[in-house]
């Protein structure tokens, strides 16, 4: 049914529990596992500063941060018996999730919902709206 999934993982519990689906999901299917990570672009803030090394600080922990989360996703497919590919992306979150699900011919995406705020609402309600496969929002 499914044979190419791509799970969108976070630090939010919501995306852990994707994870974990989308792990259990790549099993049952025999199919191949994505994952991606958006790394959003920075603070505005960061434009008036005179210098440029709180903006290469910020980057530089956002990457750990993100290649941490990777690392997790890898560790939990890893026990499962699954290899994944695993990708950070920086930018616009929307825009690089569902790139992610066209480049890796995906059928199945897997996101976390995390209850509604205004800004996630937003992003989910876009993910849904340019998804090229099915869905599958995990609360």
């Amino acid at each position: 049914m499914f044979r190419n999934i791509t799970v969108a993982f976070d630090e939010s519990e919501e995306a852990g529990r994707a994870l974990l689906a989308g792990v259990e999901l790549a099993k049952t299917f025999d199919a191949s596992l994505d994952v991606i990570s958006v790394i959003e672009p920075p603070p505005i803030y960061f434009s008036f500063l005179t210098s440029a090394a709180p903006y290469l600080q910020w980057t530089d922990e956002m990457q750990s941060k993100y290649a941490m989360l990777q690392a997790k996703a890898r560790k939990l497919a890893e026990d499962a018996g699954l290899v994944i590919k695993a990708a950070i992306s920086s930018g616009d979150e929307v825009d690089s999730i569902l790139a992610a699900a066209r480049q890796n011919h995906s059928d199945l995406l897997v996101i976390g919902m995390p209850k509604h705020t205004w800004i996630t609402s937003r992003t989910r309600h876009q993910v849904a709206e340019g998804v090229p496969c099915s869905l599958l929002g995990i609360r």
